[in-house]
């Protein structure tokens, strides 16, 4: 009777496909979690910027220039004025690039 040691190949295979498969599954995860975090960077530093110039309105002071890669819309009608800030992101939403706010004038 011969006694074999050792690993056969169905069982490095099986092994390799486990390890590869579990690699690419955290690679993709962490992707995501970068991606969220840019957009959570992105989103906040929109807002910042958009309560700063909601002040300079209400305060009647020009609007503060706007850098890389936001966007401002500004609207205005006889009581109100509507800022809208977007910002170009790859994401499958189309409503998470752009934050508005409606000021009632005094």
């Amino acid at each position: 009777m011969n006694a074999y040691q050792g690993f056969s190949l169905t069982e490095v295979l099986v092994a390799l496909l486990l390890l590869t498969t579990t690699s690419l599954t955290l690679l993709q995860q962490q992707w995501q979690t970068n991606q969220r975090l840019n957009q959570g960077l992105l989103r906040a530093l929109a807002l910042i910027q958009l309560d700063n110039n909601s002040e300079r309105i209400i305060a009647r002071q020009a609007l503060a220039m706007v850098k890389e890669p936001f966007h401002w819309q500004k609207t205005e009608t006889n009581s109100t004025v509507r800022l809208q800030i977007s910002w170009p992101v790859a994401v499958i939403r189309p409503d998470c690039c752009h934050l508005q706010r409606q000021i009632v004038l005094p």
